[in-house]
């Protein structure tokens, strides 16, 4: 089941719950109100996420663009979720893009319609690659090569793993993967 962390489309509820309040406001006022507290809920996700997760994370994903998909993935060097979720991010380019992140089974995903493609997102997923695939006879892997291989092999989901569940329990939701049918 996916569960909606934050969103830039939640700015636009927000924004007609201002002008509701405060109705003398002007459009561009409201709109700064809006964009404001829905940049400080963004905030407190990232708060909310400060766990300390290691090291030898990486976002996997499809990136679309107006010219097509191609499968990314990116390094990442977080000592936090929090920073984890923002290098993501930052990944993506372009300030009229849509973000959302969500939480789906074990995996955090942070998705993006932009102006490349309104319709069909770019998709990342935040994965660690587990510490013992970082080793062959006792002598060290590089992470990168652990991942390209495990991409090649269909094998990503058992080198590495997801902080859906840390993500779940601040939040307070149920995280089980229901059955499929």
């Amino acid at each position: 089941m996916k569960h909606m962390i934050w969103s830039t489309d939640d700015y636009l509820e927000i924004e007609k719950s201002i002008k509701e309040e405060n109705p003398e406001l002007s459009d561009s006022d409201a709109a700064a109100l809006a964009w404001e507290d829905n940049m400080s809920q963004l905030e407190d996700v990232k708060i909310n996420s400060k766990d300390v997760i290691g090291k030898n994370w990486f976002a996997i994903g499809n990136l679309v663009r107006w010219n097509g998909t191609r499968n990314v993935y990116r390094a990442l060097m977080p000592g936090s979720i929090m920073e984890a979720i923002t290098e993501t991010m930052r990944a993506f380019t372009g300030a009229e893009n849509t973000f959302e992140i969500y939480v789906e089974g074990k995996d955090v995903f942070l998705a993006q319609y932009g102006h490349d493609n309104p319709v069909s997102p770019s998709i990342m997923k935040i994965r660690q690659i587990k510490d013992e695939y970082l080793s062959l006879d006792n002598l060290p892997c590089d992470p990168e090569d652990v991942l390209y291989d495990a991409i090649q092999d269909g094998t990503l989901d058992e080198v590495s793993i997801g902080f859906g569940d840390r993500i779940a329990a601040v939040y307070g939701f149920d995280n089980k993967i229901e059955a499929e049918v």
